[in-house]
């Protein structure tokens, strides 16, 4: 049973998410069944399903509340995504935040600490 749900930087297009980040990702040279990307491993199994992923049918089906947030300044999940969630999300109460100035996983504390906060106070409301 859930009663609310929070997303933080949002990935709705897997498959636009394959293509703009992980597509980029480097072959191990040891021939291990994954690629790096920065200091990442990305698996082969997982990368091959994610380009096939369709979720915008499952966020028809979301009715609880639902908070959101996202960095304006993200170059790996475009804040389009912010898009999907409005038109196919139906719950009637829809928390958008967007830091005009967050990268990626908003890594300034000034981010976190409000994130925390309206975490905080979206828990406290519909919980």
């Amino acid at each position: 049973d859930v009663r609310a749900f929070a997303m933080l930087w949002p990935v709705l297009e897997p498959k636009m998410y394959f293509k703009n980040h992980i597509a980029q990702a480097v072959p191990d040279p040891e021939g291990r069944p994954f690629s790096m990307l920065d200091s990442h491993r990305i698996g082969k199994d997982f990368a091959g399903q994610i380009q096939k992923l369709d979720i915008v049918h499952a966020l028809k089906e979301v009715y609880c509340p639902a908070l959101i947030m996202h960095g304006a300044e993200d170059d790996v999940v475009p804040t389009s995504q912010l898009e999907l969630a409005r038109g196919f999300i139906p719950a009637r109460r829809i928390e958008i935040t967007v830091f005009h100035d967050g990268t990626h996983g908003l890594p300034l504390p000034a981010h976190r600490k409000a994130m925390m906060y309206h975490i905080q106070q979206f828990v406290q409301k519909y919980a």
